[in-house]
């Protein structure tokens, strides 16, 4: 699915045309390909349903104060799309979203809106493989107490390949003002398997803030299995 900045003279579009079809939502225009659904009903692809379904069943269970702290708290968690235009989620979305980030983190779910947060970088500065140490680490440089990182890894894959967007699962969590170095050989190889030298494998990194559940600055590193 590709965003889409429409001009002057064509202005708006909705529907199908070709094999294509025309959406709008919250964040801007869309276009994505026509296609007969698949659904290959993975684990992880369940477990992700699941905790959406379960964040938007509390949704429902709030009280109309609580939902009110949501929707009209919306213009102080503005989001930008990939043309750099701001739009306001909506108080359910915000909710999902912070939640959801909250529960990634292994941090408490919150009923009513948060006033915003700084959120620090976790600043990464070193990622090593070493297959005869048997031996991953994640390093970054800030100590903020109060959040979490989410560390996300892909497959080992060849050194040549750069896009990996899609290939990040969630590997672990961690402390960010304590856990660095981060050792991660034993999830990695239980998750993907012993990489092999010359491999490449890339790391993600988002800080989460525990009390508002916001998501910091996302950062990415890789590193070749030597």
């Amino acid at each position: 699915m590709a965003s889409i900045l429409f001009g002057l003279v064509v202005t708006d579009a909705r529907g199908k045309l070709g094999g294509h079809v025309f959406t709008k939502g919250r964040s801007g225009n869309t276009l994505r390909t026509k296609g007969i659904p698949t659904n290959p009903q993975t684990a992880a692809q369940q477990a992700i349903r699941a905790a959406l379904g379960a964040l938007s069943s509390a949704w429902r269970s709030l009280t109309e104060a609580q939902r009110a702290s949501w929707n009209s708290a919306v213009e102080s968690f503005m989001k930008t799309n990939v043309f750099g235009n701001s739009y306001a989620p909506s108080g359910k979305n915000l909710y999902v979203s912070l939640n959801q980030n909250l529960s990634n983190a292994g941090q408490t779910a919150i009923e009513s809106a948060p006033e915003p947060a700084a959120v620090s970088a976790a600043g990464l500065s070193e990622f090593n493989i070493n297959l005869g140490f048997m031996a991953m680490q994640l390093a970054w440089a800030d100590t903020t107490t109060g959040q979490t990182v989410l560390v996300f890894v892909t497959p080992p894959m060849s050194a040549g390949k750069y896009f990996v967007k899609s290939q990040y699962r969630l590997l672990t969590t961690a402390v960010q003002s304590t856990a660095s170095p981060l050792e991660l050989w034993t999830a990695y190889v239980a998750r993907f398997g012993t990489p092999v030298e010359g491999q490449k494998v890339y790391a993600k990194v988002i800080p989460i803030n525990n009390t508002t559940g916001q998501a910091g600055v996302v950062e990415t590193i890789s590193a070749i299995v030597a």
